[in-house]
């Protein structure tokens, strides 16, 4: 565990909690998986989890809320990819977890140069997060045919 306040704790993420989470994710974060090309939610969680060298599962009153981690896109660990996927619970403990998200990301800030994901530009609650996080790069991309928001921090070498 690395976290536990209250109703909300923050584990290792484990394989069975895809099972618990696949089927509730918040619409937008279905959408999401969708439009990155995932067949199901359960694959993206399966891609997510099998990639990251770190991942995470938060609890609600000990119900599978969430989970996320990183995947280091290169060989030597200069860049990553943050993913978070969620369940619209994670609203009843946004205060908790926007402090321990920022917390977590400042930790891998100081281990990658560059810390990124893509957004759909329509996705309003998820570029506020990563704004108010810090992002320092925040331009729009095209990939596959679809516009996404690019959020990236880059950290000076």
């Amino acid at each position: 565990m690395i976290f536990k306040s209250g109703i909300v704790e923050i584990r290792q993420a484990k394989k069975e909690d895809i099972k618990e989470l696949r089927n509730h994710l918040r619409i937008e974060d279905h959408r999401e998986v969708m439009l990155s090309g995932f067949h199901n939610n359960e694959a993206a969680l399966e891609h997510g989890l099998a990639n990251s060298t770190e991942s995470y599962t938060v609890l609600v009153e000990g119900k599978v809320s969430a989970m996320f981690g990183i995947n280091p896109r290169t060989l030597l660990g200069a860049e990553a990819v943050i993913w978070f996927l969620g369940r619209p619970e994670m609203a009843r403990i946004k205060k908790t977890f926007m402090r321990v998200s920022r917390y977590i990301v400042n930790e891998w800030r100081r281990r990658y140069l560059v810390l990124y994901n893509v957004v759909p530009l329509d996705y309003a609650k998820s570029l506020a997060w990563l704004r108010w996080l810090g992002v320092n790069v925040d331009k729009t991309v095209t990939i596959g045919g679809k516009e996404w928001q690019l959020m990236a921090f880059v950290r000076e070498a």
